[in-house]
């Protein structure tokens, strides 16, 4: 292949483009009844869907890349496992990139990669997409979550992403700035919702099954339909709204670096201790810092309470009488109120609002020193409402669920074996999990449910036979459409 390649083609965003060449069809007679949205009815001219291509190599994965260069647009989306964060492996923190464009889904399993570095796992092409200002890469959740991923881990600087959350609320003509879950946005616009089960929180580090491979394709390939049905009713409009502005330009260019030492106090100052909050100056070197590169740079530190009543009436601490016992209740946990400091942080960079908007400091308190389980409790933390809760709650509530699962002790467990007739035996060790920078964030999709038991993975799903078939990247994509193959 040619490695000269042409810039990509001029998106005209003040031109409708819906429908697309592939567009949805209607079932067949006999068809069973639609439940869930799926790219597969989507079809062009012959009647084919958009072709699945499929990169387990880096050089699989830059042949791949290369046919995306000229692309204006594409749909963008991101898989990894839910034990991501505590693996040493590069590869685990992002295992599946997908993009899509209309007639073709490429699925970039980096979890298969060879080596430690990102010029080892991210082929040259697939690294000039995401670093591309021109080539538009539409998503949910884009910059705090994929973005930021690619940022810290793999030390890239993605560009060009446009959150379509914030195209949903333009074209209902809503204020709101919060983010939309995919699903919902794919249900409303296109007509049915994507199916969100198990498939989300399975093994995205082993080779792929079918039902992963469908899954990857969809988020991708509705991002892409989903960013050009709304533009099209965006220009619909009277008078007609700019495009939203890209997320991208709103990222801040040093993550915060976050210490999460607890305060040690000493016996005398164990019963006697209150958290004073002061602006951040240089405090005292043994004052641990619990939120650093905040829009209002608190820092907490312990001070001895003053003996008022001492230096007033002049009697020795003993004729007072011992203080009041220290309270039953609960304590708030420094190391969950940082997470959720640094969440409240990256949410409002993503929806350009000061950070008190999302939740002023007494809310974040309320959950570090609460912990909820569950909505019900969430919503009896002061100053969490049902909007609140509808906004932000799964998310706090997974924070909350991962801060306390890694509390749970957890069993000694054999390296864990993958068996793959092209591959081999791989051995998959899970590492001991350290508190570090790289470890505070928080998926967009695990849902941790029974946090006081020890986590359960799902290593491998047995292929299904979905009547699917996919194609390796060597395969190159036919530009005549002969009849035959398969997407």
């Amino acid at each position: 292949m040619d490695d000269t390649r042409k810039p990509p083609s001029k998106f005209d965003r003040d031109k409708a483009q819906w429908p697309l060449a592939y567009s949805l069809k209607p079932p067949k007679a006999g068809d069973p009844p639609r439940k869930v949205w799926d790219f597969s009815y989507y079809r062009g001219p012959r009647d084919r869907p958009a072709q699945v291509l499929y990169a387990d190599s880096l050089s699989r994965s830059e042949s791949l890349a290369r046919i995306f260069l000229d692309e204006p647009v594409v749909g963008f989306d991101m898989e990894w496992p839910m034990f991501a964060d505590r693996s040493k492996r590069v590869q685990d923190k992002v295992s599946l990139i997908q993009i899509a464009a209309e007639r073709k889904i490429g699925l970039f399993h980096i979890a298969l990669h060879e080596g430690q570095t990102t010029n080892e796992v991210i082929a040259p092409s697939l690294r000039r997409i995401i670093e591309s200002a021109t080539i538009i890469k539409t998503g949910v959740k884009i910059l705090g979550a994929d973005f930021k991923r690619l940022k810290d881990h793999l030390h890239l600087q993605p560009r060009g992403a446009l959150e379509l959350s914030y195209l949903h609320h333009l074209v209902l003509s809503d204020a709101s700035t919060r983010l939309c879950a995919l699903s919902k946005q794919v249900e409303h616009h296109l007509g049915l919702p994507l199916d969100k089960g198990s498939v989300r929180t399975s093994n995205w580090s082993l080779p792929l099954s079918d039902a992963q491979r469908k899954y990857a394709a969809n988020d991708a390939y509705a991002g892409f339909m989903l960013f050009h049905c709304m533009n099209s009713k965006r220009l619909a409009m009277s008078p007609v709204s700019p495009l939203p502005k890209l997320v991208e330009l709103t990222l801040s260019p040093e993550m915060p670096q976050i210490s999460l030492a607890q305060p040690k106090p000493t016996s005398r100052e164990t019963h006697n201790a209150v958290a004073i909050v002061k602006p951040s100056v240089a405090p005292h070197s043994a004052a641990p810092t619990v939120g650093h590169g905040d829009s209002n740079k608190e820092v907490a530190t312990l001070q001895p309470t003053k003996e008022k009543d001492n230096r007033v009436n002049g009697r020795a601490r003993e004729a007072r009488g011992p203080l009041a016992p220290k309270s039953s209740g609960p304590r708030m946990s420094s190391r969950l109120y940082a997470k959720l400091k640094l969440h409240r942080k990256y949410t409002a960079l993503e929806k350009d609002v000061a950070a008190y908007i999302v939740a002023p400091n007494k809310v974040l308190e309320g959950l570090a020193t609460h912990r909820p389980v569950d909505r019900s409790q969430l919503l009896k933390i002061h100053g969490i409402g049902k909007c609140k809760a509808d906004e932000y709650g799964d998310e706090w509530l997974e924070i909350i669920a991962e801060d306390l699962a890694e509390d749970s002790p957890q069993p000694t467990r054999k390296p864990l074996q993958a068996t793959d007739p092209n591959r081999g035996n791989t051995t998959l060790s899970a590492p001991k999990h350290s508190i570090g920078d790289d470890d505070i964030f928080y998926s967009k999709r695990v849902r941790i449910t029974n946090v006081r038991r020890s986590k359960e993975i799902r290593i491998y799903e047995p292929p299904q036979n979905t009547g699917l078939s996919f194609q390796f990247a060597d395969t190159r994509l036919d530009t005549t459409e002969a009849s035959g193959e398969k997407g």
